[in-house]
Order: structure tokens, then sequence, then C-alpha cells
């Protein structure tokens, strides 16, 4: 069978490149014989459920340094020393490093395996000496940025790229027409099926995302205060971690939003979703936004930021819910109490909502997957 060794950050990140990276290997895995490699350490057999046809490989690299954006902005200049170390491990991490992981994933891999790299630090790790793809789950703007042609200045150069969007690969290819037979898009696979639940929950509002500045949960957290002060009955509940949280529970407790509660972790089962009547999404950017299509299977319309991404091909069907060009509380209300204005019409827009994601087809994605990932191997074979 073929071999496939496919790494991620670690099976305790509960982001979106995780959640989409495992359910693709579940997918897959009637096809081909993965394993996952996570990079960062993990306790226990990590939160996302994997086949257990897929084995798991770890490289043990410092888990603090996994999500290292999130704990440089929990500790800051307040605390200089764990800044500091974490900078510290970062380095040896990433750049002292990175010969050494890439002969133990080297080491890991027969021949003619192939490797997929999910995220920045797996692109640096990439083994030499076997074919390599780059699954790449942000935008163009970020492709290009700094930190993103750093990384790769230290990594070795792909055999392929896959990106999330038809969009972003053409942004990309138009300025880098070296990429030309190499640059592929597949759109994430949706992790729960297609639901035929669909009752009205009194107007419950449901969030999810990290707690970090580039899902903007204070904004969500606005548009709460401001449906408030419009006297509009609702609860909101919020999924999610990250080093915001503090200053979001003084938000709450100021403002007196009792309708408002956080929820540790991420939803877990459909029914979370199924219990809610729209989903708010207010995010700076994206590379596709996984939880709007979770939302949609589970028949949520969704108001969403306009998000640097491929937004427009992610609401490629108007009832998909609202996109908000702008980043005030009082748009979001707008829309929100004009899609829940009676029971009648919320529970019409989970009806045209589920037209509408019967286009969310895994079988469309495997077989794009498949197109990609097999002319690889007969390259192997023919080399």
């Amino acid at each position: 069978m073929k071999k496939i060794y496919w790494a991620i950050q670690s099976l305790d990140n509960a982001g979106g490149t995780e959640a989409v990276s495992v359910n693709l290997m579940n997918l897959l895995c009637p096809y081909y014989d993965i394993t996952l490699v996570s990079n960062f350490a993990f306790e226990g057999k990590g939160i996302h459920k994997l086949d257990p046809r897929i084995k798991v490989e770890c490289l043990g690299l410092p888990i603090e340094v996994s999500r290292f954006d999130q704990n440089a902005g929990k500790y800051g200049i307040r605390h200089p020393l764990k800044m500091l170390k974490l900078v510290h491990k970062a380095l040896w991490s990433f750049y002292f490093g990175v010969r050494k992981n890439r002969r133990r994933m080297a080491s890991l891999m027969e021949e003619d395996a192939l490797y997929i790299g999910s995220a920045l630090d797996s692109y640096m790790f990439a083994p030499r000496g076997r074919k390599v793809l780059f699954h790449y789950h942000f935008d163009a703007d970020k492709f290009f940025s700094f930190v993103e042609k750093w990384g790769r200045g230290h990594s070795r150069k792909p055999d392929g790229w896959v990106f999330l969007a038809k969009s972003i690969r053409d942004n990309v290819l138009s300025k880098r027409k070296s990429l030309q037979g190499k640059a592929f898009y597949v759109h994430n696979p949706i992790k729960f099926p297609l639901s035929d639940v669909m009752e009205y929950h009194d107007n419950a509002i449901l969030f999810v995302g990290r707690f970090t500045a580039q899902k903007d949960p204070l904004l969500a957290l606005e548009v709460a205060k401001e449906l408030k002060s419009r006297n509009f009955s609702f609860t909101l509940d919020m999924y999610g971690d990250g080093h915001l949280e503090e200053e979001m529970r003084k938000y709450i407790e100021a403002n007196c939003l009792d309708n408002v509660r956080l929820v540790t972790g991420t939803p877990t089962t459909p029914e979370i979703y199924q219990a809610h009547d729209l989903f708010l999404f207010t995010s700076q950017y994206e590379g596709f936004g996984i939880v709007k299509g979770e939302a949609n299977v589970n028949n949520l319309p969704v108001v969403s930021s306009r998000w640097k991404g491929p937004i427009d091909e992610v609401f490629a069907d108007p009832r998909d819910g609202v996109v908000i060009d702008s980043r005030d509380p009082k748009d979001y209300a707008d829309a929100i109490m004009k899609i829940l204005e009676t029971k009648e019409k919320a529970l019409q827009s989970k009806a045209d909502v589920h037209e509408a994601a019967k286009r969310l087809d895994d079988e469309a994605i495997i077989a794009s997957w498949r197109s990609i990932l097999d002319p690889y191997f007969e390259a192997s074979k023919s080399e």
C-alpha cells in the first residue's frame, strides 16, 4: 500500500490546521498507509479522533513552542524570563534542531513514501531524498509574508503545493510562475455529516475559535453588548481557549453579559452546533474557515466578518449566511436580528442553509486528493 507520512504540529492542538489534517487522513486511510507525525509532544492520544488504521509518531519538540504566537502574547513584557526561555526553545527547535529533525524524519520513512507537511514547522523538517508535498492552510498574503518566506527559506523545496482554494492558488501562481504544474487546490472537508436536525433554540448564537487576536472574540462580545442594548433576547456560547480569555471574562462582567458563556475547548459533536440557531464568525483572517462549513452542515446560517482569505469562494452560495464588510458591532447586530427576527424566519434560514450545504461532499474531496497524490507515487516508481 502507498505510504504517507503526514506531519502536523501536535495532536493536542485544537486549531483548524490540525482538525483539517486529521479529517483528511481519516478520509484517505482506506486508500493509503498513513502515519501521522506530531512534531510536538502531546499528552495521551490527543484531542482529535483518529481512524485506528492511522499510526502515530512523535518528534517530541517542546509543546510551548507549538503555539508560539499565543504564548508570546501571554508572556509579553510582563514575564521577560519566560519570554526569553520561549524564544530560546523556538530558536533551538526551528533553527539549530532543523537538521536533526530532518534526519529523524528520513529515518522514519521508506524511500518511496510521500511526506506531507501541514504547517511552517513541518515544512522545515521535510526530509531530503523523499517526495514532499506542502499543504498550505492560509491565504496568499500570508504565503508571501516575511515570516513565511523566512521559514520556507530554511526548508527544502517541495515537489508540490496543495492550497485550500482556487483563488489562493491562482493568486500565488500569478506571482510564482515557477510553481505552474506543481500547485493544486482542494477545499477543506467537513468532519460532520449533513444534519437533518432543524430545531429552534430561542435565538441561541454560537462562536467557535481560539481566544486570540486572529479570531477576534472581543468583537463577538461587542456584538453581544450591542444586541443587549437593543433588548434583543439571545444567548451566546463561545467555545475556545487562548490568552484573551481573562480579558474576555472581565468584559463580560463589566457589561453584565449574563447570557454569554465561555466554554473551554472546541465542539466535538454535531449536537453542540445543532443546539444553536446562528453562527457568529469574527476572524481577521483565515485559510478557509473550517468552522463555517461545520456550522453550515449543521444547518446554521453564518454571520461573518469579511476576513482576509478566499471568503467569496467559501460563501459561494448566498444561503450560507451574511458577510459583513465592516467591523462595526451594529452591522453584525442588524444582520443577526434580521435572520432571527421570528421563529419562522430562523427555521427558514436553517432550511435554506441545509439545501446549500448539500454541495459540501466528501467524495469529491477524496477524488481530488487521490488525483494529486497518486502521480507522485508513480513518479517515485519510475525514478
